[in-house]
């Protein structure tokens, strides 16, 4: 007997993350991360379906981008586990004063981050689509606007993240094009 993935779910996102305030349910994340961490881990094992599709809705849209966007790395370090690592896009590490292909660990992981944001003025990820692949597995198409905080460049980017939690790793690999992350996950726009 043959167990065969599951068929990915598609999330179109509905609006954009609270931008000015830390809504109530993403401060108590903070306050409480243990718990916060098991609340992950037990969604990511509801079965497919309206709870799980809306729970990932929110959490996406104001756990993760609208802690980043709010630049609350509390937020961030509370739900991100000790042994997380990031892989960024070939473009994003080349702007970095590092360039590790993985920065391992929570601490430099959250520091990548903030050296990443801080190059910017008015830095937003706005999820478009969350696909959620089965096997512990997210993928985020965002867009990302901003404004360089020393040219005035504005951009306007299409970016994609895959994020993993697996038993042994969480991780999260980035892309800015989607049509390469969604063709490294075997999908097609």
């Amino acid at each position: 007997m043959s167990t065969e993935p599951p068929e990915p779910v598609r999330i179109k996102m509905k609006t954009t993350p609270t931008a000015a305030r830390t809504p109530f349910l993403v401060g108590w994340v903070a306050r409480f991360p243990a718990v916060a961490r098991r609340l992950l881990v037990g969604l990511l094992r509801i079965p497919p379906g309206d709870l799980r599709t809306r729970t990932f809705e929110w959490a996406v849209r104001e756990v993760a981008a609208g802690s980043y966007n709010r630049q609350d790395y509390e937020v961030i370090r509370a739900v991100l586990p000790d042994d997380f690592e990031i892989i960024p896009s070939p473009e994003m590490n080349s702007l970095l004063a590092s360039d590790s292909a993985v920065y391992s660990g929570k601490d430099e992981a959250l520091g990548v981050l903030a050296e990443w944001i801080d190059g910017w003025q008015d830095f937003k990820v706005i999820p478009v689509e969350v696909i959620d692949l089965g096997d512990r597995r997210l993928l985020i198409l965002n867009r990302a606007t901003a404004q360089g905080a020393g040219s005035g460049l504005e951009v306007d980017q299409r970016e994609a993240e895959l994020w993993e939690f697996q038993p042994d790793r969480a991780r999260m690999k980035q892309w800015w094009n989607w049509h390469e992350a969604l063709e490294a996950v075997g999908l097609s726009e």
